[in-house]
């Protein structure tokens, strides 16, 4: 029964640290492919490459003939050369002034983007799509669902992991074991701001600076929260083994 016990432990305490540290990284990622947090930075991405094409006169122009174009429409297709086309509702265009139309047009193709529909399951369409493809399938909805898909497996994993962990503790095993492993999955959060620094995105790139920086903050954070976690559990577990040989002491 104690070698049972012993291999319980090591299968379910390896399981739990790796599934609750991939389960860390996920939930940050999927949180980062959010519509939310990807708007921002896709959407003003756009917004640069739209001004490097149309200038304040030519927006304004541009402003003009659409409101043209919208006659009768409730909404109309504007093609963008290179950068794709946009939807826009003829309303919006409406209550745009010509120098925020740039930033109605960027919203419009981050829409198209990121709820764009894709017709083959996202490993299959990414292994299929060129380079550009694959930065716009990672931005997209698809995605996000792919990932969360793949969370809920790691959650059932580590509540299985966790269960065999747990049976194969006793006593006040239980808070040392998981406490342990709390602390294992936690190591990470020493080198964080270590590799935060060490990153150095090139010029063009620069859009997704805020991006990386909310993904280090959130790992940060999450992965101190794991770190007090694991030391108030380890504080629980040998507090009671203390507090109980006492206890059998003191009847001897």
């Amino acid at each position: 029964m104690g070698i049972l016990r012993t291999i319980g432990k090591d299968i379910g305490g390896f399981f739990f640290v790796l599934c609750l540290s991939l389960i860390i990284i996920m939930l940050t990622v999927v949180e980062l492919t959010q519509y939310n947090s990807l708007k921002p930075i896709i959407a003003n991405t756009i917004g640069q490459q739209i001004t490097k094409q149309l200038d304040a006169d030519k927006l304004s122009l541009l402003h003009q003939q659409v409101l043209v174009q919208c006659s009768g429409k409730e909404s109309l297709e504007l093609p963008l050369g290179e950068i794709g086309n946009a939807t826009l509702k003829c309303s919006d265009i409406k209550n745009t002034k010509p120098e925020d139309l740039g930033s109605l047009i960027s919203s419009a193709l981050f829409e198209k983007i990121y709820y764009k529909k894709y017709n083959c399951e996202f490993v299959q369409c990414y292994k299929q799509s060129n380079f550009q493809e694959k930065v716009m399938l990672l931005a997209s909805s698809t995605a996000n669902q792919f990932l969360n898909k793949i969370l809920t497996y790691l959650w059932i994993g580590a509540g299985l992991s966790a269960l065999l962990l747990l049976a194969s503790s006793k006593g006040w095993e239980v808070p040392k074991n998981f406490g342990k492993s709390f602390l294992v999955i936690g190591i990470p959060f020493f080198f964080i701001n270590i590799l935060k620094k060490k990153i150095n995105l090139p010029t063009e790139a620069s859009a997704v600076q805020p991006l990386i920086n909310q993904l280090f903050d959130l790992l940060y954070n999450r992965y101190l929260i794991v770190l007090a976690i694991g030391v108030v559990l380890l504080i629980i577990g040998y507090g009671g083994s203390y507090l109980r040989i006492r206890k059998e002491t003191k009847k001897k």
